[in-house]
């Protein structure tokens, strides 16, 4: 891979974890209120980057695919690994069904991370606008 296309990359993931950082609110939780499978893993991977690994599970207990996919993304894209479509299908596959299996033990094991707050989304707010009473 040339030097220019690298710096590219790392530039990208710099400014994308940024933006993430700064700005980055859960869009799921904010329309339904309803945490994502997602939820948890800023606070983790942040925690992981300090060591922290006791609250990098706690957060989320998957915080290490998503280094694992990482790291996999930049050798696929350097070309030091390859995998076939088929192989990589299939451990994508895998994963999404570990975030599922998670995501709903999470949920109703009552987590602390991953918390519903219907009154504070979107639409609970547009369903209180839509059944107010009108006024003549």
């Amino acid at each position: 891979m040339k030097k220019k296309n690298l710096i590219k990359i790392i530039s990208f993931i710099i400014v994308s974890g940024i933006i993430l950082l700064v700005f980055y609110h859960c869009p799921f939780l904010y329309f339904f209120g309803i945490p994502c499978p997602g939820c948890g893993m800023t606070r983790a991977l942040i925690s992981a980057a300090k060591l922290d690994f006791n609250a990098a599970f706690y957060y989320h207990p998957l915080f290490f695919l998503v280094i694992l996919a990482a790291i996999y993304i930049a050798l696929k894209l350097s070309g030091k690994i390859k995998i076939s479509k088929k192989t990589e299908n299939r451990l994508i596959m895998v994963v999404c069904i570990l975030f599922i299996a998670v995501y709903f033990i999470r949920l109703f094991a009552g987590s602390e991370v991953v918390k519903t707050d219907f009154e504070n989304s979107v639409l609970y707010k547009i369903k209180i606008i839509v059944q107010q009473p009108k006024m003549c």
